[in-house]
Order: structure tokens, then C-alpha cells, then sequence
């Protein structure tokens, strides 16, 4: 089993982590942590019944409490930028679905990730079809003068553009046909 903690827990995404989680035996939730629905049974917050987890707001005390294996972060850059030494203090891998980084930030995390020998993913989206549009795009942009992003989020979208919206314009500026 794969020890696994939710750092955002309570938003979007960190449910549906923990939804999916829950459905999977070759992973246990270990900790969820997150500043707002604390003291809430993480599995009842994201509707697959109690899991016997509750969201803390010390990720400190989250992480040398659960020892878990692998951490999603799922907050805002903000809230990462505080997080991330976190996690590398307690040597954790780490799999970031959060946006709003600067590509300098991105390169100072790879750095420290690989110095510190650590395992790390990270992606603006994670859904399959995001990945495809993302890397068509950067297949299709050599073959054309300019390009358009238009993209639409619900009303709660807090990074604009947004992190997949960047991600496409690098892979599309690269120039470079990906590896398939």
C-alpha cells in the first residue's frame, strides 16, 4: 500500500483525490490537510463515507504524524511556496496539480527535487484529454504562423490564464516535436 496525504483537501480537486483514493486498494489516505473544513472526516467531505481521516491545518504535524510516501498538492502557489520545503524536509515524493508558478519557480523546485534525490511530478492537469489537446498543440504549432488560447473556467477559477493554458504556449513555443 502507498501511503498517500491531500495537502487541499477540502477544494475541488483535493475531493476528488480523495474520492479516487478510496476506490483503490493499492493506496491509503494517510493524512489530508487543508486551512478551511478542519476537523472534518475527509472521506465524508468528499462523499465516500468516513475514512477515519481528519483535515488538519498543520502540515507539519500532518506529515511527521501519517509518514506518508507520496503527497498531492492541490492548493494555490501561494500555499505551495510554503508547502514545498515542507515536503522536502520530510522526504516525501511529491505529485503537484497546483498552478500559478513561475517557470523560475518550476526550475528552483526541479533543482532542489534532484539534488535532494526526490521523486516529483508536476502538472497543470492532470485529465487525459488536457494532456492530448496540450501535446497535439505542440505537434500542430510548427505548421502555423499564430495561434489563439481561448479558454473558459467556472466563476471559482483563481489563476488566469490558467496553468494548462501556459503549459500549452511553452510546449507550442519549444518548437520541438515531442517524443510520442
Amino acid at each position: 500500500m502507498i501511503r498517500v496525504c491531500v495537502v487541499g483537501a477540502a477544494g475541488k480537486m483535493g475531493r476528488e483525490i480523495v474520492r479516487t483514493l478510496a476506490r483503490e486498494k493499492d493506496f491509503v489516505l494517510v493524512g489530508a490537510c487543508d486551512v478551511q473544513e478542519v476537523g472534518q472526516d475527509a472521506g465524508v467531505l468528499s462523499g465516500v463515507g468516513p475514512l477515519g481521516v481528519l483535515i488538519q491545518d498543520d502540515l507539519e504535524r500532518v506529515l511527521g504524524g501519517s509518514a506518508p510516501q507520496v503527497v498531492c498538492d492541490f492548493t494555490h502557489a501561494e500555499a505551495l511556496r510554503k508547502n514545498f520545503p515542507v515536503f522536502v524536509k520530510h522526504r516525501v515524493a511529491m505529485v503537484i496539480g497546483t498552478t500559478g508558478l513561475t517557470q523560475d519557480e518550476i526550475q528552483s523546485m526541479r533543482q532542489v527535487v534532484e539534488s535532494e534525490r526526490l521523486g516529483c511530478v508536476i502538472a497543470p492537469n492532470f485529465a487525459i484529454g488536457a494532456v492530448l489537446m496540450m501535446y497535439f498543440a505542440r505537434i500542430a504549432a510548427p505548421f502555423f504562423q499564430a495561434a489563439e488560447i481561448i479558454e473558459y473556467h467556472h466563476p471559482q477559477k483563481k489563476d488566469a490564464p490558467s496553468g494548462t493554458a501556459l503549459k500549452t504556449i511553452e510546449g507550442m513555443d519549444s518548437g520541438a516535436f515531442p517524443d510520442p
